[in-house]
């Protein structure tokens, strides 16, 4: 697919005196759906070369593009979307000239990150219970109630049960005597995967419960002076401070915690929704922290989703800008109806 965009003059792309107008060749796997989620891999050429050399075009592709086709096809490859790009400037010649191209190589990421690459990936990590979890997941779903020797997890209406299935999926939820029931741990795991994934980038999480920061803390550490390296949760000035100058690796908040006119995008581009919320308010409102004028990467969104659950909802309703407390009652009920 031939995607054409404008940016600016590699030399004085700052100034932004000098629009250009350029071509990239977007490869999309067969079967590509918006539906899904795909990796996005940026590939190159080198010199003498240009944005078609590496999989040509669509009416004359290249050997390497029928070799990635039978890769996704076998099995071979996870598949995923490839931008061929080119750092060539004001002439369609200027990787013929090599001083010339190391140049342009290295003022390329303007162009990139600016021009070429969305500005906010949004990425859902789906997470599977076992059997033993989802059992307990659908009692609660058909029967309101989990019952416990000491204390019940109970559901008294269509409200109350939306908000027991969303803890259900974070992993704990709170019985009547408001004691931590653990459920399982598939967010936390997921969670460790995409801290270390960043390989030390700082990592902004957005917890839902506070059953979900005490179990965060309990995994990761909670930041004392003692214990610098921490979970640290975004309250105070100094804080805010701290993470805009990149000294805390990893950081929790809840949405409603961050508010209008909140700067964030210094510390990291990094969220990852822990625990999701029905206020599709909060949930813009919260990835605006990191996701506005000042940001200088693509900001990637992490939604952690446990398949078959009120996660699946809620997720939908984000997507669709229908979140809501209606939507959510809408959602629950048509779901009791379904299992009743």
């Amino acid at each position: 697919m031939r995607l054409d965009y404008t940016t600016w003059e590699s030399f004085t792309y700052e100034e932004k005196t000098q629009q250009l107008n350029k071509t990239a060749w977007v490869y999309l796997p067969y079967g590509y759906s918006d539906a899904n989620t795909y990796n996005v891999f940026y590939f190159m050429h080198g010199g003498w070369s240009n944005e078609t050399t590496q999989l040509g075009t669509d009416e004359r592709p290249s050997v390497l593009k029928h070799v990635i086709d039978h890769a996704f096809a076998d099995g071979k490859m996870q598949p995923m979307i490839i931008v061929c790009p080119t750092y060539n400037n004001t002439s369609s010649e200027d990787s013929g000239d090599y001083g010339l191209a190391i140049q342009l190589t290295d003022q390329y990421h303007n162009e990139l990150l600016y021009d070429l690459m969305p500005e906010r990936i949004d990425n859902v990590v789906e997470l599977t219970l076992s059997t033993k979890e989802e059992k307990l997941y659908r009692q609660m779903e058909r029967d309101m109630l989990l019952p416990y020797a000491d204390g019940d997890v109970l559901a008294l209406n269509a409200a109350t049960l939306a908000g027991k299935l969303l803890q259900l999926s974070n992993g704990a939820v709170y019985d009547e005597f408001h004691n931590i029931r653990i459920i399982h741990d598939r967010k936390l795991d997921a969670l460790e995967d995409l801290i270390e994934a960043a390989n030390g980038k700082p990592v902004l999480v957005m917890y839902a419960y506070q059953h979900d920061l005490t179990r965060i803390h309990q995994r990761f550490g909670k930041y004392s002076l003692e214990n610098p390296d921490g979970v640290r949760e975004l309250k105070t000035s100094e804080d805010m401070e701290d993470w805009n100058a990149g000294r805390i690796a990893v950081a929790v908040t809840q949405p409603a915690s961050t508010g209008h006119g909140l700067n964030l995008q210094h510390g990291s581009s990094t969220i990852v929704w822990f625990g999701l919320n029905w206020s599709l308010e909060l949930y813009e409102q919260a990835n605006a922290r990191l996701w506005r004028q000042g940001q200088k990467e693509t900001v990637v969104v992490h939604h952690l989703v446990v398949k078959g659950t009120m996660d699946e909802q809620v997720m939908k309703a984000l997507r669709d800008k229908a979140a809501d407390q209606n939507a959510l009652l809408a959602a629950v009920k048509a779901r009791i109806q379904e299992v009743t």
